[in-house]
């Protein structure tokens, strides 16, 4: 069985793409827990960082279709996605797991049972799982752009 420590030291080996910030996000507790279910401990010995890749969604009122605004860390394998978003503190920032993306299936963290459905995008998602949370703060986001429309 390969550790988590042993994990680190494979992903920590090579910086993404001339960038040690994408080793430093692979090496969190979460986003190993995820790895090792999505891949299993006899791939993630071989595993090297460009096999991963690293990107983020943001979405926005602005948007063609309008979305609640947040920002969503994604390291995605071939297999599935890890959903975060990152927050910081004084020193220095932490993972927030959010959901575990499967083509357009959408799960919490690494545990199938919690299923949240199948979105059109990560936008979609967010919308549906925070929605009800950001809609206090942001009124108007989704109502604008209704009213665009009808004008």
């Amino acid at each position: 069985m390969v550790s988590m420590l042993a994990t680190s030291a494979v992903l920590a080996s090579e910086p993404a793409q001339g960038d040690s910030r994408g080793s430093e996000l692979l090496s969190h507790p979460e986003v190993i827990a995820w790895l090792r279910k999505d891949l299993g401990d006899t791939d993630i010995s071989s595993l090297k960082i460009h096999d991963l890749r690293i990107s983020g969604d943001i979405c926005s009122c602005s948007d063609k279709t309008p979305h609640y605004p947040y920002a969503v860390l994604k390291i995605s394998s071939k297999t599935s996605s890890f959903l975060a978003r990152i927050e910081g503190h004084e020193m220095g920032f932490r993972i927030r797991p959010i959901a575990i993306q499967k083509e357009k299936k959408y799960y919490l963290n690494d545990a199938d049972d919690k299923y949240f459905g199948e979105y059109e995008s990560t936008c979609d998602f967010i919308d549906a799982r925070f929605g009800p949370t950001l809609a206090p703060f942001f009124p108007d986001c989704k109502a604008s752009r209704q009213d665009d429309k009808t004008n």
